[in-house]
């Protein structure tokens, strides 16, 4: 029969080293942990800063894009001479620090009335475009159709960019500069400045807010002036 000998010099862990052990491991848990949290938000972060660049320059694109061709082959008083309703048409409505309004014809469109009136204004914090169509009493006329000529109605908006704190514009003629708002005389208006400013994610710690700057030149306002 085999008989184990047990040596009195063979010891387990003491409570003590016990304790040391995991004070150690759930330090470096601790740690850890903290480390990846830090990473895992500045990388959140990084993408919704990063999204809030995109919606900037969408809304600004947008902006230039309608601003260009404002103008284009426009609606003119003179088209209608016997409705006073329409003697007041310009290719800039109005001209406002926080609001500007503008039509031309699109031919990116695809129904047959191609002209629009676009609104750009700041609701809040959103910023909407609101676009509204040309009604001709032969295209609209009819029975159950509206048969007053010009652009009414409520139109359809849209938000192009949220978290919006600021939307400047101001405007500049080819001869003193800047002019004062709102601008009476917007045949006149020969560039306008944009300004948009939004707000990054509230919950980032390195939140920051996006400003996007550019100057637009009208291609088709006074045209008729330059010419003759």
């Amino acid at each position: 029969m085999d008989i184990m000998y047990i040596s009195s010099q063979q010891k387990g862990f003491t409570l003590v080293e016990l304790l040391v052990t995991l004070v150690i491991v759930g330090a470096v848990t601790t740690i850890s942990y903290n480390v990846y949290n830090r990473i895992s938000n500045a990388w959140t972060c990084r993408n919704l800063l990063s999204d809030v660049q995109q919606s900037a320059r969408v809304a600004m694109d947008s902006i230039i894009r309608d601003l260009q061709m404002a103008g284009f082959d426009a609606k003119k008083s003179s088209e209608y001479p016997t409705e006073p309703t329409l003697q007041d048409l310009k290719d800039i409505e109005t001209a406002q620090s926080d609001e500007i309004s503008f039509q031309y014809r699109n031919d990116s469109v695809t129904d047959s009335n191609k002209h629009r009136k676009y609104i750009y204004r700041l609701d809040g914090t959103e910023l909407k475009k609101k676009t509204i169509k040309w009604v001709d009493p032969i295209i609209g006329g009819g029975i159950g159709k509206p048969s007053q000529t010009g652009y009414y109605g409520a139109g359809s908006t849209r938000i192009i960019a949220k978290n919006v704190t600021d939307f400047k514009l101001a405007y500049y003629d080819g001869n003193t500069g800047g002019m004062d708002v709102p601008v009476n005389d917007t045949d006149s208006i020969r560039l306008i400045k944009v300004s948009i400013t939004l707000e990054g994610e509230k919950g980032c710690p390195q939140n920051k807010f996006i400003r996007l700057i550019t100057s637009v030149a009208p291609r088709n306002i006074g045209m008729e002036t330059a010419i003759h």
